[in-house]
């Protein structure tokens, strides 16, 4: 029964964690999204620049989408990390 207790309680912290991180962190991912797509809006230039400035935006969606999937953990699911430490699985193949 305390145990059970004490892993609520883990979840529960976890959770608010997650929740003040990706409030944190989306704020200021929103407005480099939103700059970056006015700026290629204007942007008149080709090639390379234009590459990068798409990299760019590409890179951006991933990190939100990396948001979305740690905003939505229902259950912890470890896995081996580097040196003997774990991480929480956000693969979805996991489920």
């Amino acid at each position: 029964l305390m145990e059970s207790h004490v892993e609520a309680e883990k979840l529960k912290t976890l959770k608010e964690m997650i929740i003040t991180y990706n409030h944190h962190m989306n704020q200021p991912l929103t407005g480099a999204y939103m700059s970056i797509n006015m700026f290629l809006k204007d942007f008149k230039g080709e090639g390379t620049q234009r590459e990068l400035l798409e990299i760019l935006k590409k890179e951006i969606d991933r990190i939100s989408s990396i948001l979305k999937k740690i905003r939505a953990i229902e259950d912890v699911r470890e896995v081996d990390y580097v040196g003997g430490t774990q991480m929480i699985d956000l693969d979805d193949k996991g489920k």
